[in-house]
């Protein structure tokens, strides 16, 4: 990632979408909104969390999550939820599906690196057991969790001794190094922390820059108001809802229900952050990339059947290695530009009809880049039918063109900024389909496909920051993961002439 970084103004409506560049570089924090300072944000936190007028030294991040957030130890995940929002019903059948859906992650992540379990194996009937569980839960199970001493839920909910000890295995298991080679690298699962309302989630923001100076410079920006997660040390902290349609709230009181775009929203977004957090755990040297981004989305897409989230930017960070702030997108790894603007709830009437998210992604997003792709081939008269796609903005057309993966994406022009956002939602639509592509397809027979997939996850744990995924994917299937064109064997024009057959 580069350190040099641009901010996108935007002004985005559901007629026209403008962007506007400004630099970033020695720009000085700013505040969310003129009524409150991080600083008063911050202060609200502690007043509710630790001691009213306390001092931020008596107030360590670990402490307060200790003391007000109840504990789900899912395996992989390590699920921590403010207490004082589980008096109220509906947030807590919003968590529940949350964890059902980490639960399903965790039995898709198992298929992907270990498609042959042993014959004495029992994860995945315990992980089928604590799924039961969670499934049925009483309605007011959590009553008595916020005056419990102990807010881990194995001690709050009681639940009997078999289910007890099925969630102690599958925690132990799914962080085995003696089984697994691609785990998180510190022993520990990845550490999500969820934020029920917008208030609460910019509280804890200004909070985590209070006590510690690099998640300041990190996450206080005015932009912070539209992210949808930040990081504070090791744990990714989690939105569960978007900034409200109707415009800001200077003091955050409101949002918009992430259910408004799709049922399953809200579970769709917590999943595949929690992915992402997972998988640069499991590599925190390594360089984000493309296509690591594109594990996460299909994930899932596979774990929730279709894939509708605002991908919201934010401060990344992995227990290794952090960033700066970013309002930002690098369609086609293209080093040589591509900035866009984060995603104001505002316009995500426009963002969910975009033509590229046609079907949500139940066909892994097939017919929308088949019918790009045949626009794409009329436009560019002469050229490879396979490698071009049309792209709409403010009225007019561009055609972009394969590769978009490789060495060579970067030798490609980017696209003028009328395109720029039509071009994002296009990349996204399609790296993902490329990834759920090699899970399916990538190899001679499903079975094949599917094994060949899970060599390349499990190959993950080799890379560096000299050896790059796109180089791991190579080595896996024994062809280039692209070329210049389609003269030589690749994965990606395979991939071309999959979304051309149309099947």
């Amino acid at each position: 990632m580069r350190n040099s970084l641009t901010r996108l103004s935007r002004s985005l409506t559901l007629v026209v979408l403008a962007v506007l560049c400004l630099d970033l570089g020695a720009r000085a924090q700013e505040r969310p909104s003129p009524k409150l300072t991080f600083e008063e944000l911050a202060r609200s936190f502690i007043d509710r969390h630790c001691k009213k007028g306390a001092p931020v030294t008596e107030c360590a991040f670990d402490t307060v999550i200790e003391k007000s957030y109840a504990r789900f130890d899912l395996g992989l995940f390590a699920v921590h939820y403010p207490v004082e929002f589980l008096e109220d019903k509906g947030k807590c059948e919003a968590l529940r599906g949350v964890l059902l859906g980490l639960v399903d992650v965790e039995q898709r992540w198992l298929d992907w690196v270990e498609p042959v379990a042993p014959a004495d194996d029992t994860l995945h009937k315990d992980l089928a057991a604590m799924r039961a569980w969670i499934k049925g839960w009483k309605s007011g199970a959590f009553s008595n969790l916020e005056r419990a001493a102990d807010k881990d839920w194995l001690v709050a909910l009681k639940p009997d001794a078999a289910i007890g000890d099925a969630v102690k295995r599958v925690q132990s298991a799914l962080l085995s190094t003696e089984r697994f080679t691609f785990v998180p690298t510190d022993g520990k699962a990845a550490r999500v922390l969820l934020c029920p309302t917008r208030r609460d989630f910019m509280e804890l923001l200004s909070y985590g820059g209070l006590v510690d100076e690099a998640a300041r410079t990190r996450n206080w920006w005015s932009i912070s108001a539209d992210w949808t997660q930040f990081w504070i040390d090791r744990t990714v902290c989690i939105a569960l809802e978007y900034t409200p349609w109707e415009g800001s709230d200077p003091e955050f009181r409101t949002g918009l229900a992430m259910t408004k775009l799709s049922p399953t929203g809200t579970v769709q977004h917590v999943v595949q952050q929690a992915a992402l957090a997972l998988l640069r755990q499991c590599a925190p040297t390594v360089s984000e990339s493309t296509l690591d981004r594109a594990l996460a989305s299909a994930l899932t897409l596979q774990v929730c059947g279709e894939f509708t989230t605002i991908d919201n930017a934010g401060s990344v960070s992995t227990s290794g290695a952090r960033t700066a702030p970013y309002e930002r997108f690098v369609p086609g790894g293209n080093p040589k530009g591509g900035t866009l603007p984060a995603i104001k709830a505002d316009s995500q009437n426009a963002i969910v009809e975009n033509h590229w998210r046609k079907g949500g992604g139940k066909d892994r997003f097939l017919t929308p880049l088949r019918e790009g792709q045949k626009l794409g081939a009329k436009e560019a008269k002469g050229k490879d039918p396979l490698a071009n796609f049309l792209l709409l903005g403010d009225g007019g057309k561009h055609v972009v063109y394969a590769p978009f993966f490789g060495p060579h994406a970067s030798e490609q022009e980017y696209p003028p900024p009328a395109f720029v956002i039509d071009y994002a939602e296009f990349f996204r639509s399609y790296r993902t389909s490329f990834v759920c592509w090699l899970a399916d397809h990538g190899d001679a027979t499903p079975a094949a496909s599917k094994e060949k997939f899970s060599k390349l996850v499990r190959a993950l744990s080799t890379c560096t920051p000299d050896r790059s995924f796109e180089v791991v994917v190579s080595e896996v299937y024994g062809v280039p993961i692209s070329g210049k064109d389609g003269t030589t064997d690749s994965l990606e024009w395979r991939f071309l002439k999959w979304i051309q057959s149309g099947k």
